[in-house]
């Protein structure tokens, strides 16, 4: 229904399980030709990335480990061609959380007060959370990039820091 209200300029009937609509139009008509883009977010291989072949624009990966990105991306590429989409059509992105540090001690002192010692680097960064210094946060958006992620969007959740936040952006933009 969602994107039959974005797309169509014309009044449309619908009836669903749930839904019944006589004479549906959206008011007032987005700007955008075919209304803005749909982004499917979610690692599901059964309904999730089939929602995103048949309806999106973007897909958007969740805290998922790099080795596992692959696989799902091939899975979509199938879903898409299923659709009669060409699989460049849907743009890749990857919303995971990040620990910055300005050294490997600040990074491993962060690490161990976020996981209460539980974790370490190397644990978080096999779940795909992006850690380190801002050198090894660039490698590990590049890796992410060669194995097909278009977009990396990062988890800032030392809300106090903002000092952090701003020695992250300026060691890794425009490095990127």
């Amino acid at each position: 229904m969602i994107t039959r209200f974005l797309q169509s300029d014309t009044p449309f009937d619908y009836t669903g399980h749930y839904y019944h609509i006589h004479d549906g139009i959206l008011f007032p008509r987005p700007k955008r030709p075919g209304g803005p883009p749909v982004l499917v977010g979610g690692n599901g291989i059964r309904r999730t990335l089939p929602l995103v072949a048949r309806y999106a624009r973007v897909w958007n990966a969740m805290l998922i480990p790099p080795d596992e990105i692959p696989p799902l991306n091939a899975r979509l590429d199938e879903y898409l061609v299923r659709q009669g989409r060409h699989p460049g059509e849907v743009r890749r992105t990857l919303m995971t959380g990040c620990v910055f540090g300005a050294s490997t001690e600040e990074v491993e002192r962060k690490v161990h007060l976020r996981t209460h010692g539980q974790r370490t680097i190397a644990d978080l960064r096999k779940r795909g959370t992006v850690v380190g210094t801002a050198k090894e946060i660039i490698e590990q958006c590049q890796e992410l990039a060669r194995i097909g992620i278009q977009e990396v969007m990062l988890q800032w959740l030392d809300l106090d820091d903002t000092h952090g936040l701003e020695a992250m952006a300026d060691g890794i933009l425009g490095q990127l």
